[in-house]
């Protein structure tokens, strides 16, 4: 996993483990909503030219900033099968992403 529990409290000051509501095992709740984000962030993020290996060091953190707005929009929104804005232009500006128009 690319995100921790603290670094989405540092960047949207939300405590998963309160804000998220409790299943059948409520101790994995957090990881297991970060694993499904990242996962499903990472897949859509595939049809715009997205490679795990593309990630480097200078675009490491806008990377992590585009995978948490997309975790305020699954909050926010729900599973609504979008890809947020704001997450799609940290992807883009890191470089990780292109937009093919035509």
């Amino acid at each position: 996993m690319y995100i921790t529990q603290g670094d989405y409290l540092k960047f949207d000051g939300i405590d998963l483990s309160i804000e998220l509501p409790d299943d059948d095992n409520p101790l994995g709740k957090v990881e297991r909503f970060i694993e499904e984000v990242e996962t499903w962030t990472i897949r859509k993020i595939r049809k715009f030219g997205f490679n795990e290996s593309k990630i480097n060091d200078r675009n490491l953190n806008e990377f992590k900033y585009g995978l948490m707005y997309q975790m305020r929009h699954f909050l926010r929104y729900g599973r609504d099968g979008m890809i947020d804005n704001d997450a799609f232009d940290c992807f883009h500006s890191a470089g990780l992403v292109s937009v093919v128009i035509g």
